[in-house]
């Protein structure tokens, strides 16, 4: 496996464990969710459901860069980047909302 091989395989195992984390994430504030009123339950539901959406968008762009070819690679990871920080962001302001 050559140098560039692995620097793509150590990307995409922290890209998965990010995957992964996220899903942990979200099935904590799900459960979370459950604790408050059914009113604040519904305004919670959208946004952990706006939540699922864009890790649906990660996992996809992850399968991308997983089965690109050597020349889309750069370009496949700046879009996964893009959808990293952006599902990032989502869910660390849904953690602090809950303060998880």
């Amino acid at each position: 496996m050559s140098n560039e091989d692995n620097k793509k395989q150590a990307y995409q195992d922290k890209y998965k464990a990010q995957l992964d984390q996220w899903q942990a994430d979200i099935d904590k504030l799900k459960a979370k969710s459950e604790e408050v009123e059914a009113e604040t339950r519904i305004e919670y539901q959208k946004q952990i459901d706006r939540l699922k959406a864009l890790q649906e968008e990660a996992w996809e762009n992850f399968e991308k860069l997983k089965n690109t070819s050597e020349r889309a690679w750069d370009e496949m990871k700046v879009e996964a980047e893009k959808k990293w920080v952006e599902m990032n962001n989502a869910v660390k302001s849904m953690m602090d909302k809950f303060r998880l």
